[in-house]
């Protein structure tokens, strides 16, 4: 043992080199009880408000179809997952062809893609460009 380590386990009990015994308390612990760690006093998390069905706008409601299904999907599984019927459908997605929103591949059945997201060598047929 050094002269800095026995000047400082005689000035501070319980540091210095380890004796195997457990360090003293100080007076600080043993006159405070023990108490649950305090919690910061901000305002609660408010939950994220929930937007209806309803209250979303049609090309809305297919962008995020597209989105939840990797950016493309078959139109008979919007045709389904939507309930509208063929006709409705197809009026909407003409609508976000010509606004550049999507692209749709023709085949057998129809792919919808977000824009960006199209197969690569797929034949491409956009209205704007």
């Amino acid at each position: 043992m050094n002269f800095a380590t026995a000047l400082l386990k005689r000035l501070v009990p319980g540091r210095g080199e380890d004796d195997g015994s457990e360090p003293a308390p100080t007076e600080e612990e043993e006159s405070e009880p023990a108490s649950e760690p305090e919690t910061p006093t901000s305002e609660p998390e408010r939950p994220t408000p929930r937007i209806a069905a309803e209250d979303v706008s049609a090309e809305d409601q297919v962008l995020r179809k597209l989105i939840a299904h990797g950016g493309r999907v078959s139109r008979s599984t919007l045709v389904s997952e939507t309930d509208w019927s063929e006709a409705e459908l197809d009026e909407i997605l003409e609508g976000m062809e010509a606004d550049a929103q999507i692209s749709t591949i023709r085949r057998r059945d129809p792919l919808v893609c977000r824009r960006g997201f199209e197969p690569a060598g797929a034949p491409l047929r956009f209205k704007n460009d």
